[in-house]
């Protein structure tokens, strides 16, 4: 609850909580506000980090800038051969009217490239 309601760590002192947790188990015994901090919360952060690392992962990105401003990012789902980027890029400049504006792409070191 604490996690996934943002409730406070002081929950698990209310009155209330004790009482409902109880009528649910009489023989559970709940972490201390102080556990709950220092020991719960950092491994569900940790499981947390480790499953969004694994999702982004698994998605590839397009995106554009200009001078320091991000313009647009784009989700790549095909192969990323450099037909392909160089498909997202020009779609990209035409969405913002840049195609007569660029002057120059950078990419990354890739062998498709």
């Amino acid at each position: 609850m604490v996690a996934c309601d943002f409730q406070p760590f002081s929950i698990v002192e209310d009155k209330g909580f004790r009482g409902f947790v109880k009528s649910l188990d009489p023989k559970y015994e709940l972490l201390s506000k102080t556990n709950l901090r220092n020991k719960l919360l950092p491994c569900i952060y940790e499981e947390c980090n480790t499953k969004l690392w694994i999702m982004l992962e698994k998605v590839s990105y397009v995106s554009v800038t200009y001078n320091k401003y991000g313009l647009s990012t784009n989700t790549m789902t095909c192969s990323h051969t450099a037909e392909n980027i160089a498909a997202e890029v020009s779609k990209i400049s035409k969405d913002w009217n840049l195609e007569k504006k660029v002057c120059c792409i950078v990419t990354d070191n890739a062998a498709s490239m």
